[in-house]
């Protein structure tokens, strides 16, 4: 494992939703004081664990856009123990209202209102193809149900009808997570279109006004 800080995906994520109000985020990360966000799009630091958290949260973002291995794979998994403990000592501030200037008692990064964004470089998850799935379900059927028969000899139909009903059941929840992963990167590129559309809507407008302006301060000749 090789874990490294992405200080460039808050520069990316901010150009590909621009749409979403500054003190939208200011409010998300629970800071009242833009210095720090300019601080963290211009790459000139990262940002801090439980601020981070609290992005990711906000925005439904993975950490792994922001914390990624660049090295090996990590094999194995590591489970949440019973002990863990995911409050400080003190417990975490509720309310960004209610703090004081210069406060550094965290705020709780699970208390963030969710704002959908668009998520740049993530691909969406592509389910293996239909026959390869249904390769893989007949090969565990036909060893369940070798393994189901009662002395070897005697087949039983009520697993077999089961196991069918269950490879049908698993065809369709991939058909319907294909088909939904479908309109949503739609609607992702709806949404990024519109707003390349409002972008150069807004740019023509700025020149028109600034035409006008021009126009305006003219002063005829006698």
């Amino acid at each position: 494992m090789l874990y490294r800080y992405n200080y460039s995906y808050l520069t990316e994520w901010m150009e590909a939703n621009a749409q979403i109000p500054v003190n939208t985020i200011l409010q998300a990360v629970g800071t009242k004081s833009n210095n720090s966000l300019h601080s963290w799009e211009q790459m000139s630091c990262a940002m801090p664990i439980v601020t981070l958290l609290r992005f990711c949260n906000s925005f439904q973002i993975p950490i792994e856009a922001f914390i990624c291995n660049t090295g090996d794979p990590f094999k194995d998994k590591v489970c949440i123990p019973t002990s863990a403990r995911f409050e400080p000592n003190g417990g975490y501030t509720t309310d960004p209202a209610l703090r004081q200037p210069g406060e550094r008692k965290p705020l709780d990064p699970t208390n963030v209102n969710i704002v959908p964004s668009i998520l740049p470089n993530v691909i969406a998850f592509t389910p293996c193809k239909e026959e390869q799935t249904e390769a893989a379900l007949i090969t565990d059927v036909g060893t369940i149900a070798k393994n189901e028969t009662s002395d070897g000899n005697t087949p039983q139909p009520e697993a077999g009808a089961s196991l069918l009903s269950l490879i049908a059941l698993q065809q369709q929840h991939a058909t319907n997570e294909a088909e939904h992963l479908k309109q949503q990167q739609t609607m992702l590129d709806i949404i990024k279109a519109q707003q390349a559309q409002i972008k150069a809507l807004t740019k023509q407008l700025q020149e028109e006004r600034i035409r006008n302006k021009g126009y305006s301060t003219m002063v005829a000749e006698p």
